[in-house]
């Protein structure tokens, strides 16, 4: 999907192991126990400022993408922060 995206010229943030994840040990996954959203939600615009900062993208073009939690995130913050991500899409997680 991100392939798309950059080829019909929106820049994806592709978010990867977000906190509340996984594999990176018990308190990096309870970080965001009881509270979806809430506590990482700046761990993905401070991304998405770094990007427009460097020039990297389009404030007016970012999309969050991401499988599982990540993708989760991409539609809380294009509903939550609209003026900040232009959209989100939560990707089908594959076993």
């Amino acid at each position: 999907m991100k392939d798309e995206l950059v080829v019909g010229g929106t820049a994806g943030l592709d978010a990867m192991f977000p906190r509340g994840s996984d594999g990176y040990g018990e308190e990096f996954f309870n970080a965001v126990s009881k509270q979806w959203g809430a506590s990482d939600e700046q761990d993905f615009l401070s991304a998405v400022d770094a990007l427009i900062a460097d020039g990297v993208v389009d404030a007016s073009k970012v999309v969050v993408t991401g499988y599982s939690y990540a993708g989760y995130m991409g539609c809380w913050l294009s509903a939550r922060q609209p003026g900040a991500v232009g959209g989100g899409c939560a990707r089908r997680c594959r076993r």
